[in-house]
């Protein structure tokens, strides 16, 4: 776990590269490829297979992989299927890093091809993508080695995209658009290199700064979940979802509403359409960075103003309301039909300057004495001037053509009608709404007066043991009472009625429902959140625009504190009674006395073997119960904890404050602090894929961190990599080791994970002595002289 470059540099940054079935026939896969490498400016060394040819486009071409005169970073495949692991094994033989499967023919072929394919790449240690992958693109380097008719400018966005057909779509229309890419990547079949690789490449990738993603199907929930928390800890991530009806696809579906609920949690944001994707990339590719959502409308006519200002309402962005001196009139802003350049700057300037407002929508319809062209020349001079999110307008087709190029020279995003600007400022902004709800990480159980665990899993293990899979009603009244949920025996006569329990998604597993007494929990009015919950992402369910259910309206501060206190409860019962299938509190009277569960159904289910405490969720709740202490031999009491968000600005301080060496040894390189990014992945784990723990000591009334310990799962699902550093204060005195201790058991008990991994400086000796005290082995590492690698067997 050191500063060194990610596994899948090779495959996205590489130095050589072998097109293995180059050819020049034509609208084969060879001949397109080889065109594009050829036509990109590619400056590092290229080199053409096929057993066929002596030549391909005069250059030289070699019968097989290994009989290249160099190592190679990157393999192509553009061959039949069936020859793809006998040019795997010959990728093996020659030490290539990598490889792209772009042939088609697997599903055909079968899925015994497939794994014939990956085990033989997997043994040999080089990397796939694909199957059936359309390729990659990385443009600052020269690389096109997509198959499409298409090449694509250098820039800022990083797709991904399981559609090859829409992935070649974008393409084409980006290259006109003048909007560029970092890297541009086909997934394909996945079968080894998946969405969370990609994703973890691009967070590290100074070169990507907003990432976007095309989603077809889900097929395991944690991952994907954590794949999308880690990137959008760092980077603007935003995708499109098709959505398909059951028995369509072998694949299962999620319910459209959980799919929503969850890239909340993710801090992601979810676009409608390729339209959307394409507004927001130009929007992205020009800084558009909304800090709040409060819009100012600027129109001259109430007509295309109202049109904003109500689908803006639909949306739930708020209107600004302006500082009187600003604009003594209402929002949106009608500077009426006459207005003339200089009446549009002076307004535009005055929203630009007012801190109630956080964007502007500047509309433009041409009237009769309206000047388009010199208006919007206007509008690009302040533009410049100012980092206020800003959008145009300009109705119409002949007379708006020059503003429009005008508008687009400068990067300002430009609509012909006022809703997709609207939706513009809406999913933009939702980036950063959804950011504060990926800090929340809660634990299991909330701070509420703590459930009795003990009796709740004995009455389910009774009713399992009697071969039971529903509950008595008696037995679900007494499990809600287990945490502390009041039960009734009748209906009250006063009250709102509602419905709160536990659903199983297909894909995301169980979520948190809320909607109208009597209503169906499937029905257009329920509010869904994925568990662990806190107050702050009740809030976000219970407030959301766009899924308030109506059963919330005009209910007493009181009463929504009743309903908070209940869906906690809810949440405790998801986390800690994996053996839940459903939970139906139908109804919840809500009065003045507070919240009632009246009638109750829950079902519940055997865990499969080996199961973990938390493997039944799609989100890994912050693990409190790893957290320990002891007294040092000085009489300190130091705290042993999973790692949070908010520590980052003592994991700042803590880095600063080592001694230089301490961090080279750490980090293998001379920095100084941690860059925002890597404080970023550093503090906001997901607990699941990667586990980091913290010890911290009391100094002058505040948390001072002294030591920290983490590993991190590699690809491969069954080993992970460590590494831990400790306060120079602190060095020699034990810590480390009960850090490792700590460390070590919570990978044991992940369950999956059978190896830890350690990469080590070889005069590092007393780095080296510790590891090995541990039980780790030690290596020489296979690529470099000057490390040493250790490896701990786990299970």
């Amino acid at each position: 776990m050191s500063t060194a470059q990610h596994t899948l540099t090779p495959l996205f940054e590489p130095g050589s590269i072998a097109i293995v079935g180059a050819s020049e026939t034509p609208s084969s896969i060879g001949n397109t490829l080889t065109r594009n490498m050829l036509d990109s400016g590619y400056q590092g060394n290229l080199f053409l297979v096929n057993p066929r040819h002596r030549t391909v486009f005069g250059r030289p071409c070699y019968p097989s992989v290994d009989k290249i005169p160099q190592r190679l970073d990157l393999a192509v495949i553009c061959t039949k299927a069936e020859t793809a692991p006998a040019i795997i094994e010959a990728c093996g033989r020659a030490g290539t890093h990598s490889a792209i499967i772009i042939a088609g023919g697997f599903s055909e072929s079968g899925a015994a091809l497939q794994g014939a394919t990956l085990a033989q790449a997997r043994r040999l240690g080089v990397r796939l993508l694909g199957p059936d992958s359309l390729g990659i693109m990385r443009p600052d380097l020269g690389v096109n080695l997509a198959y499409a008719n298409s090449s694509a400018h250098s820039g800022s966005i990083g797709l991904i995209s399981q559609s090859g057909a829409l992935c070649a779509a974008l393409l084409d229309w980006a290259l006109p658009n003048k909007v560029g890419f970092s890297s541009v990547v086909s997934l394909g079949a996945s079968s080894d290199v998946d969405l969370g690789e990609i994703l973890d490449y691009f967070v590290a990738d100074p070169k990507t700064e907003n990432i976007f993603l095309y989603i077809e199907s889900i097929k395991n929930a944690r991952r994907f979940m954590s794949a999308l928390r880690a990137a959008a800890r760092c980077k603007p991530v935003l995708l499109i979802k098709v959505g398909c009806k059951p028995g369509v696809t072998d694949v299962p579906v999620c319910a459209d509403d959980v799919f929503d609920a969850a890239l909340r949690r993710a801090g992601v944001v979810r676009l409608d359409n390729v339209g959307q994707m394409q507004a927001t990339a130009q929007a992205l590719y020009a800084d558009f960075r909304p800090r709040g959502n409060r819009l100012a409308i600027i129109a001259n006519g109430s007509g295309a103003g109202v049109m904003a200002a109500d689908h803006a309402a639909h949306l739930g962005i708020p209107l600004a309301r302006l500082n009187p001196a600003t604009w003594p009139g209402a929002n949106p802003l009608d500077i009426l039909g006459d207005a003339d350049p200089a009446r549009y700057a002076a307004v535009l300037a005055a929203c630009q300057e007012d801190p109630q407002v956080d964007g502007i929508l500047a509309i433009l319809a041409p009237q009769a004495l309206s000047d388009p062209t010199q208006t919007a020349r206007a509008v690009v001079e302040l533009a410049r001037h100012s980092d206020k999110p800003l959008a145009t307008c300009w109705m119409g087709e002949q007379q708006v053509g020059e503003a429009r190029l005008l508008f687009k020279g400068a990067g300002i995003p430009s609509f012909h009608t006022p809703e997709p600007a609207v939706d513009l400022f809406s999913k933009i902004g939702n980036y950063y709404r959804n950011q504060k709800l990926l800090m929340q990480t809660p634990a299991s159980l909330s701070e509420q007066l703590a459930p009795n665990l003990e009796s709740a899993r004995l009455l389910i293990e009774t009713a399992l043991q009697e071969g039971r899979q529903v509950l008595s009603e008696t037995e679900s009244k007494a499990l809600l009472a287990a945490f502390h949920i009041p039960v009734a025996r009748s209906v009250a006569e006063t009250g709102r009625a509602l419905r709160i329990g536990i659903l199983q998604d297909a894909i995301f597993g169980p979520a948190i429902a809320l909607c109208s007494g009597g209503g169906e929990f499937d029905n257009a009015d329920r509010s869904v959140a994925l568990p662990p919950l806190n107050r702050v992402l009740i809030a976000d369910m219970l407030h959301s625009t766009q899924a308030r259910p109506g059963a919330l309206r005009n209910l007493s501060p009181a009463d929504m504190e009743a309903i908070q206190a209940v869906l906690l409860r809810v949440s405790e019962m998801v986390c800690e009674l994996s053996w839940l299938r459903t939970l139906d509190i139908n109804p919840l009277i809500v009065d003045q006395n507070g919240a009632t569960a009246v009638d109750v159904r829950i079902s519940i289910d055997r865990l499969p073997p080996g199961a973990g405490r938390y493997d039944h969720m799609a989100i890994h709740p912050y693990p409190s119960h790893l957290a320990t202490g002891y007294r040092s031999d000085d009489g300190q009491t130091v705290a042993i904890r999973p790692i949070r968000p908010e520590d980052a600005e003592m994991e700042q301080a803590f880095v600063h404050g080592l001694s230089a060496e301490s961090r080279y040894f750490r980090f293998m390189n001379t920095l100084r602090e941690l860059s925002q990014g890597l404080l970023i992945r550093l503090t906001q784990i997901d607990y699941d894929r990667e586990m980091a723990f913290v010890a911290t000591v009391q100094q002058d009334g505040r948390e001072l961190e002294v030591g920290v310990a983490r590993y991190a799962t590699n690809p491969d699902g069954e080993s992970c990599e460590f590494a831990i550093v400790v306060a120079d204060a602190w060095q020699g005195k034990g810590l480390a080791r009960r850090l490792m201790n700590v460390l070590i058991e919570a990978a044991r008990s992940h369950g999956g994970l059978k190896q830890m991994h350690g990469e080590f400086l070889a005069d590092n000796q007393r780095m080296l002595k510790f590891v090995t005290g541990l039980g780790f082995a030690l290596t020489n590492h296979p690529e470099d002289a000057s490390l040493r690698r250790g490896i701990l067997v786990l299970n």
